[in-house]
């Protein structure tokens, strides 16, 4: 398994993560009709836009068998003043989990927010997320939460954060 930079030819495969991710994970979370409906062809057009944003690093995790996951993010979105940067997705094929694949994005992320000028970062995940704890485990700390509405359901958010992320860095030494 490597992990190497996202380019304009994955698309399609992180579309395909995306899509199988949400579908996994959010069972019983998000309205099975939205989930139903979660379309890899819609999901491969906007994933061909992002992949062309410069301001975005985007990373996939990849095996013999194709890509298995990926991670993107850029510039923190909301416009705190504490964190600068923001880990925007993170998705790993569910017979993938448990590898430290997840740790891996997430870690290569961190390294490319550092590289970009930035040390701290931020990941919003629905606080219904069954892996929310993942984020955790790397030394996120609870940092918000706010309201969303996917479709017609309004969910929560709850946000992550590290003042250093160079404590995912160091924990992926270990």
């Amino acid at each position: 398994m490597i992990i190497r930079p996202a380019n304009s030819e994955d698309a399609q495969a992180i579309a395909y993560v995306q899509v199988q991710t949400w579908k996994t994970a959010y069972r019983g979370v998000i309205a099975d009709d939205f989930l139903n409906d979660f379309s890899e062809a819609e999901r491969t057009n906007r994933w061909s836009e992002i992949l062309q944003r410069p301001e975005q690093g985007s990373f996939v995790a990849e095996t013999d068998d194709g890509v298995i996951g990926f991670a993107n993010g850029g510039p923190e979105r909301d416009g705190r003043d504490d964190f600068r940067g923001e880990l925007y997705g993170l998705y790993v094929l569910p017979d993938w989990h448990g590898q430290g694949i997840g740790k891996q994005l997430v870690s290569t992320f961190a390294e490319w927010l550092l590289n970009s000028g930035s040390d701290t970062m931020l990941v919003w995940t629905l606080a219904d997320n069954p892996y929310r704890g993942f984020y955790e485990r790397l030394g996120g700390k609870l940092v918000g939460e706010k309201d969303i509405m996917i479709d017609e359901q309004k969910l929560i958010e709850v946000a992550y954060g590290w003042h250093d992320v160079r404590v995912i860095l160091a924990e992926e030494k270990t």
